[in-house]
């Protein structure tokens, strides 16, 4: 694996990535990080996500005749010890706004004090 620089991965992420959330068996609301990409750039994805220190899968897929390869990042401790951390600050334009909105409302839904974990991302 190789190891990419955070503001490489920012990069990324301004273009491909995504802050969401999604609807888990219609009762919990479950934050999700991603980035999507074209499957001939999966190592690229799977450099992302060692830099990041994640160990999640790569998945692959097939829409519209082309081929994807998606990280994804559900789990909370990941998005909230190794993923916020190590891109909030690197982000500009519209992303950078995506990705504050939906910090905000992340450690709203966990009941987090913001400004605690602004003194601890600092």
């Amino acid at each position: 694996m190789k190891k990419l620089s955070l503001d490489y991965i920012a990069g990324l992420i301004e273009g491909e990535g995504c802050f969401t959330w999604t609807f888990q068996n219609h009762t919990t609301w479950v934050p999700i990080f991603s980035i999507k990409m074209n499957y001939r750039d999966k190592e690229l994805l799977k450099n992302v996500a060692f830099s990041l220190g994640l160990d999640n899968k790569i998945y692959e897929y097939t829409h519209q005749n082309r081929h994807y390869a998606l990280l994804i990042v559900r789990d909370k401790k990941s998005l909230l010890f190794k993923v916020i951390p190590a891109i909030r600050r690197r982000l500009h334009g519209y992303k950078k706004l995506q990705m504050e909105n939906w910090v905000t409302e992340f450690f709203n839904r966990l009941g987090i004090n913001v400004d605690l974990i602004e003194k601890c991302l600092q």
